[in-house]
């Protein structure tokens, strides 16, 4: 029996998002299946934190914390301490908040947005980056003079090819530094009676359903999906487009709408938001589809491939190469290409047989690759080896 280490994960928030959702999945097989001693500093909350605290001690630094840390920060600055005593008085701050957990071996930053954080309340243990970002998200939440946070860091885990090839092309890190472990799902078993509730909620029951999943915003492409539908319009079997994700209200909504009147669509789209559990409305769509512009790792479009759904996706992150090898070169096409993708949708939709045949290749291979139970013992593996290679004890 290997002896229990102390791992902390710090995470940006507990939103039903990629990030937050794998390492929930990753809390629970670890719950059951080590006795590494395990908590969770989450820079905000979210309505993840109850499964979290199923699996282990939760603390919620909140904002107010993170600006006092930040008063600290720029106080020291101020005054024209180095960076070295600046960096001190945050992590003060951040370990008097932090001080009812134990002490760490090993601490992972859950994203590049969670890095910061993770480096303050390290002291001596290394930290480990789980990094989900892919460029334009990483420049944002990592800008130019934070580059010098990345040296700092043991060891990253790139949630696909694709961020790998980001890191050490863009960012300059050692590709000995970088492990690549994709994205991993929970194996999905939506209830038949809940598919079917999402099916009557889709759409009318004669037309097919091209479903695409995720936040109202510029990344994930929601206005080219309209241009999809759109090219899709004459269609003989006259889809019905389905977004599942974002607000009902607000301008991201509403420019989404807006985009649906002018294209003269309004009887063939129809906006969901975000629901609790989306597994029984992909189970219930005929195609699903992903537009965005950038995407490291789709959750949506695993759990999608894993009910056998056919999926389409444009080129614009790790999983849109799995799928080329699952699926087909087919269904896979260039970022912003809608004509392409209504093609691809088109034929699925002639053929029901073969998009049968499509979704059952997929299946098949994600539940042989890509549950959690197969990656997240790699993940750990690699973040107790972390701690091994710093001293600590990993037998």
């Amino acid at each position: 029996m290997r002896a229990g280490l102390g791992v902390t994960f710090v995470g940006h928030d507990a939103s039903r998002t990629g990030a937050p959702i794998v390492l929930r999945s990753l809390l629970r097989w670890a719950h059951r299946n080590t006795d590494d001693r395990v908590d969770v500093v989450l820079r905000r909350g979210g309505p993840l934190v109850a499964d979290y605290r199923s699996f282990a001690p939760v603390l919620e630094l909140g904002s107010a914390v993170l600006d006092l840390a930040g008063g600290a920060r720029r106080a020291a600055a101020s005054v024209g301490l180095p960076a070295g005593p600046v960096e001190a008085a945050e992590r003060l701050v951040l370990r008097h908040r932090a001080r009812r957990l134990g002490a760490s071996d090993v601490v992972v930053a859950n994203t590049l947005a969670s890095l910061g954080t993770a480096l303050a309340l390290a002291g001596d243990a290394p930290v480990v980056c789980h990094v989900h970002e892919l460029d334009h998200v990483a420049a944002r939440v990592l800008g130019a003079r934070d580059r010098p946070l990345l040296d700092r860091v043991a060891h990253f885990v790139a949630t696909g090819d694709a961020v790998r090839r980001m890191l050490c092309e863009r960012w300059a890190i050692d590709e000995g530094r970088v492990t690549v472990i994709d994205a991993f799902i929970d194996e999905p078993r939506p209830a038949a009676e809940a598919v079917r509730a999402a099916r009557r909620a889709l759409g009318e029951p004669d037309r097919p359903v091209v479903l695409s999943v995720g936040a109202l915003g510029h990344r994930k492409g929601p206005e080219q999906f309209v241009d999809l539908l759109a090219a899709l319009s004459d269609h003989p079997s006259r889809p019905m487009g389905v977004w599942l994700g974002g607000e009902l209200d607000g301008p991201a909504a509403a420019e989404l709408r807006a985009d649906v009147a002018r294209a003269g669509l309004e009887g063939s789209f129809r906006l969901l938001g975000a629901v609790e559990d989306p597994l029984p409305y992909v189970a219930a769509a005929d195609v699903v589809v992903s537009t965005a512009r950038e995407d490291p790792f789709p959750l949506s479009l695993l759990e999608a491939a894993a009910l056998g759904r056919p999926v389409v996706s444009s080129r614009s992150g790790g999983l849109a190469e799995a799928l080329v090898g699952w699926q087909g070169p087919s269904h896979v096409v260039d970022v912003g290409d809608v004509l392409a993708m209504a093609s691809v949708v088109g034929r699925l939709l002639d053929d029901p047989d073969g998009a049968g045949t499509v979704g059952a290749a997929s299946a098949a291979a994600v539940r042989a690759s890509h549950l959690t139970e197969q990656l997240a013992p790699v993940l750990w593996d690699t973040i107790r080896g972390s701690a091994a290679s710093n001293g600590a004890s990993a037998r």
